[in-house]
């Protein structure tokens, strides 16, 4: 499927995602616009980057919305091979943990704790792709096209994204991952060592919703040694940045 490049082939991906509902255009618009959550403006701004992350991706791509399924019938495995080969890597599912959920006893993982030999790049034609890494996350994270849900795959295709597609957002993704239940589907144990590590990187990059964390983090002494000079610090910046 070269037959338009990455822009088609995502957009061939997300049609077979979503499938042919029988659903008019507006009645998508407004199923859309009753699903954002009614929250904070801080707190809106994360649930939207986590749960509706495929807009976001799609809105990359000349602002162009991929919901549009021309008449194609769902087919979520195939649309998982896709994206696959938009990523532009492969990860061998074998060498991580089978289980759906992560154990409370399992080691958290880290922004310098990567393992490039865990997977293989398909082609040396481009480099790794963020949206497509990053939907595949979500894809195995709620068990969308694959046999099942499995939380270790959807962190190590962030931790891809993050460090072979320099994708600030996907930092941003793991902390969220890492600090609150809901945003890895309750499959992820609370570790706040390491949910500050990914704030503190996806800040460090210029994300500006992980300045805000980021401050919290230091000034409740969360994952850190509590500071409120460095929890000022950051809260300023995260002002100077709009936030």
């Amino acid at each position: 499927v070269v037959f338009g490049g990455r822009d088609a082939m995502w957009e061939l991906s997300m049609c077979l995602l979503h499938g042919h509902d029988g659903k008019e255009d507006s009645e998508d618009s407004v199923e859309e616009s009753s699903e954002e959550p009614t929250a904070t403006a801080s707190e809106n701004d994360d649930i939207q980057q986590q749960e509706q992350l495929a807009a976001t991706q799609i809105a990359k791509r000349n602002n162009h919305r991929s919901r549009n399924n021309r008449g194609l019938q769902k087919n979520e495995p195939l649309a998982v091979q896709y994206l696959t080969q938009l990523s532009g890597i492969q990860i061998d599912p074998s060498q991580f943990h089978h289980e759906t959920s992560i154990e409370k006893d399992e080691p958290a993982v880290f922004p310098r704790d990567f393992h490039k030999h865990k997977l293989q790049l398909l082609t040396r034609d481009y480099s790794p792709d963020e949206a497509s890494l990053v939907q595949l996350s979500h894809c195995h994270l709620h068990g969308i096209g694959v046999p099942s849900p499995n939380a270790s795959l959807a962190i190590h295709y962030l931790e891809a994204a993050y460090h072979l597609a320099q994708s600030i957002q996907s930092a941003h993704s793991l902390a969220l991952m890492y600090e609150y239940p809901q945003h890895s589907n309750h499959l992820v144990p609370t570790e706040i060592y390491a949910a500050f590590e990914w704030f503190k990187a996806a800040a460090e990059g210029g994300h500006v919703p992980s300045m805000a964390e980021l401050a919290l983090c230091y000034e409740l002494g969360c994952g850190v040694v509590q500071s409120d000079e460095a929890s000022l610090d950051w809260y300023m910046k995260a002002a100077q940045a709009g936030h």
